[in-house]
């Protein structure tokens, strides 16, 4: 914005221009229609319709309401230089994005409006930003008009230091606009509404997800997903469990998933859901997938449990971060890990570099929690060789990020094979450059630690050999169906992954029903008699044990006599045979 400033004279007209509007703008007052309100009526127009910085950019307005109700959509002034697609969106005073919609059917200019899928409730009295996306880089433009604010009840455009400054930006992708400047106006408003939106009680429908049959990786690719609602699907997960999720769960995407990562092999099974604004959320669709990979072991430097010192360093501009680090051996990075802030929201992108600054591999954050550490795989593990100082690095567009100062001044970090050298042993570290996501980042600062990680797989040989069942004993009696299994132990030359118990002396497949990730504890019988039950084990290369038997022979006790329910002769007979007219009984087990 700042280099609006150099534009001199033509600012200055352009600042008369704007008092000139003021002074003819109708009365605000009278912007509504039938409970619906906007703080400018179509009638107003801008000082200068068609502003750029020659970057693509978003552009707001800080807003509050007298009273609660419902923001129903977005409008923006529009030159008919501002052209490409324009995204409105609505968001909270920290951040969180509450709804977006994209602007269709456009004029040439003019006021533009777009109605959000479902209206968006908003608290009296609490401020919120409007904003619009403009990848052209165009914009309207009033200078310094929020030095008095503009008030329309029950809405009002807060004046510049109400409520920090006001109107709002930032450059590059679409996000948050955090960042003002001479209490510019850009002309974003809000469409709202005093009037409850009727009740949604329609849930969405699933309706495609697949995944492929087999995959060597972890990582699952999701290669179809759909979904249909009476009104729009604002939300997609996918989780290995069959119970309905609460539309207030974590894991929740306003995108559907392109993939999944499994913490283990063998046969999986994942369920697809949907939900809308009003919180309706579908029935599920599933797919299956059999995961056959070669044992790995996985390596980071800081476990899931490690916090930074300093979470949150405050608000910055778009800045990449990173960390210089080595392996003692040869292996693969397949993904980049992050601590994140809770106010370090927007887009994040992981990248591996060389250390002399050439990308090897990158790919943007799906599925974020709203603080915590965070991870990313690349779409192909990227090989690396031994004793080879690479970067690995991300980058954020609103600041915020986690970084403690001198953490690299005297010593690294050492977690065998990998190892981040200390500031001055390979050139400075850790390392960041200001701008664009893309940029390598080779300054340094302080030692500081922004807390960059990476996941380095180590594969050995495909493991072939099958666990052992060490134990396995059961009752030689019992007088009940279900009977306990008193030991059931294994072993594996890297670690036994499932358990079945059955009647057959079959050996299972690794991919049968059935198998559990824990020792059952008993097992029920269809009929009683003598039973010999087959104990199996397998590992996560899909590896079958072979089987420990044991016998048990089941006879039911039943002290419970029989209960004659019904039994009628005629009151009359004119023979000596009599017939019986009904004889009924019942057993809790069976009348014999």
């Amino acid at each position: 914005m700042r280099r609006l400033l150099s534009k001199g004279v033509t600012m200055i007209f352009i600042q008369l221009v704007m008092m000139i509007s003021v002074l003819v703008m109708p009365p605000l007052a009278a912007i509504c229609t039938a409970a619906n309100y906007t703080i400018w009526p179509s009638t107003t127009t801008s000082a200068a319709s068609a502003v750029t910085d020659n970057q693509p950019i978003e552009v707001g307005v800080k807003f509050r309401s007298d009273v609660s109700g419902y923001v129903t959509g977005l409008r923006f002034y529009k030159g008919s230089s501002n052209t490409g697609t324009h995204v409105g969106s609505l968001w909270t005073r920290a951040g969180t994005r509450l709804a977006s919609a994209t602007f269709t059917n456009e004029t040439a200019s003019g006021w533009q409006e777009v109605s959000f899928p479902t209206p968006v409730a908003i608290t009296a009295n609490t401020t919120y930003v409007a904003s619009y996306y403009s990848p052209s880089g165009y914009f309207a433009l009033d200078l310094a008009y929020f030095a008095i604010g503009a008030d329309n009840p029950p809405l009002h455009a807060l004046a510049n230091g109400v409520d920090g400054g006001n109107g709002v930006y930032t450059y590059g992708v679409t996000g948050f606009p955090a960042q003002t400047f001479n209490s510019n106006n850009y002309w974003v408003d809000v469409v709202f509404s005093t009037v409850d939106p009727p009740s949604d009680t329609t849930p969405p429908v699933v309706t495609a997800f697949t995944v492929p049959s087999t995959s060597t990786s972890l990582t699952v690719p999701i290669t179809s997903f759909t979904a249909t609602d009476n009104v729009a699907v604002t939300g997609y997960l996918v989780n290995e469990s069959t119970t309905k999720p609460l539309a207030t769960a974590s894991g929740w995407t306003t995108t559907a998933p392109t993939s999944y990562t499994f913490a283990t092999s063998g046969s999986k099974t994942l369920y697809a859901w949907a939900k809308d604004a009003a919180g309706n959320v579908s029935d599920t669709r599933n797919a299956t997938v059999t995961i056959s990979i070669n044992n790995q072991v996985l390596f980071s430097f800081w476990p899931a449990a490690t916090v930074p010192g300093i979470v949150d360093s405050g608000p910055d501009s778009a800045v990449e971060l990173g960390v210089k680090f080595r392996s003692d051996s040869s292996g693969s990075i397949s993904g980049i890990r992050f601590y994140k802030a809770s106010t370090n929201t927007g887009t994040h992108t992981g990248s591996l570099w060389t250390g002399s600054g050439t990308r090897l591999a990158t790919a943007t954050f799906s599925n974020e929690t709203v603080s915590g550490w965070q991870q990313v795989n690349f779409a192909a593990p990227v090989a690396i060789s031994a004793n080879t100082v690479y970067v690995a690095s991300y980058h954020t567009n609103s600041g915020h990020y986690s970084g403690d100062q001198y953490f690299f001044a005297s010593t690294g970090v050492d977690s065998p094979p990998l190892h981040i050298p200390a500031d001055g042993v390979s050139g400075v570290n850790g390392v960041y450059i200001y701008g664009a996501g893309g940029s390598f980042p080779n300054l340094g600062w302080q030692s500081s630690n922004y807390w960059v990680d990476v996941v380095f797989s180590a594969t050995t040989q495909s493991d072939t050999t099958p666990p052992s069942v060490t134990a396995f004993t059961i009752p030689a009696t019992s007088s009940t169906l279900t009977v306990p299994i008193t030991s059931f132990t294994a072993t594996d030359n890297v670690g036994a992954t499932g358990y079945l118990v059955n009647e057959l002396a079959t050996k299972p497949l690794a991919t049968a029903s059935g198998w559990t990730t824990t020792v059952p504890s008993s097992y029920t019988f269809a009929t009683t008699g003598s039973k010999t039950l087959y104990a199996w084990a397998k590992d996560a290369a899909g590896n079958v044990s072979d089987s420990r038997n044991a016998t048990v022979t089941v006879t039911l006790s039943d002290t419970t006599p029989p209960v004659v329910t019904a039994f009628t002769v005629p009151s009359t007979s004119t023979s000596l045979t009599v017939p019986i007219t009904s004889f009924t009984a019942t057993d809790n087990v069976a009348v014999t």
